[in-house]
């Protein structure tokens, strides 16, 4: 019998049989821990340090007869952890379900690509391709063999999701808000009045003295009566 030790909340991706239990025995089987973890429903992305007979091993480490396993969450690097630059590591792919918490994301600074045109397997390709992190509620997506780094969102309130998306990866102290276009992900810059001033109506340039553009769709942005709410969402998930 080979026996498998849960830490952290990796349990609720166990079958309804063995959903909340720490430990689960399998049958004595030649297989790679990762294999043996996943057929227990937990995505390969989730798993973090695996020890075998209290030896720290990789997930592809292949289990014999009678062994014992622990398998803790995966963990990300804390805040403090990281040089200021390393913002630009955390780029994210978000599924085809999670388009609004895509657009909190951005909302934040952070270059989150999302597309309803793609399918799973394309999603994967450029998640690949751009070293991207996919984030999905798809446990099946997760298991996908050749994705490299992905995380289950367990929340399903987007505001809440965008909040754990955030304190997972502690990137409190790495949003900049309204830096990137919620349309299309493009960076956006201030621009002078007289740069935008024939897309505008005449009650806007009046109001407003602020505008800012996408460099990539060339939408204008300027800070308006929304402005106020979309501050307070920022607070509410950072607390500052």
């Amino acid at each position: 019998m080979q026996i498998i030790k849960f830490y952290g909340d990796l349990n609720i991706f166990l079958s309804r049989k063995n959903k909340g239990k720490r430990t689960v025995c399998l049958p004595d089987s030649r297989r790679s821990i990762k294999d043996a973890v996943e057929s227990l429903g937990i995505p390969h992305t989730e798993i973090g340090k695996v020890y075998l007979n209290k030896r720290e091993v990789s997930p592809s480490c292949v289990l014999e007869n009678g062994e014992v396993v622990k398998v803790y969450p995966f963990a990300c690097k804390k805040a403090g952890d990281l040089s200021e630059s390393s913002s630009e590591d955390y780029k994210f792919a978000a599924d085809i379900h999670l388009g609004k918490l895509c657009r909190y994301l951005r909302l934040f600074g952070f270059d989150t690509f999302y597309s309803r045109e793609l399918n799973d397997k394309e999603t994967i390709s450029l998640a690949l391709e751009e070293n991207r992190i996919i984030l999905s509620r798809d446990i099946g997506l997760l298991k996908v063999s050749i994705v490299e780094q992905g995380y289950f969102v367990r929340n399903t309130e987007p505001r809440l999701q965008a909040k754990e998306v955030v304190t997972r990866y502690s990137l409190q102290t790495r949003i900049k808000p309204y830096s990137r276009c919620l349309d299309c992900n493009g960076e956006i810059s201030q621009v002078k009045d007289e740069g935008v001033r024939g897309n505008l109506s005449a009650e806007i340039r009046r109001k407003y003295k602020e505008f800012y553009i996408c460099r990539n769709c060339k939408k204008i942005y300027w800070k308006g009566y929304h402005s106020k709410g979309l501050d307070d969402i920022i607070k509410s998930i950072t607390g500052n």
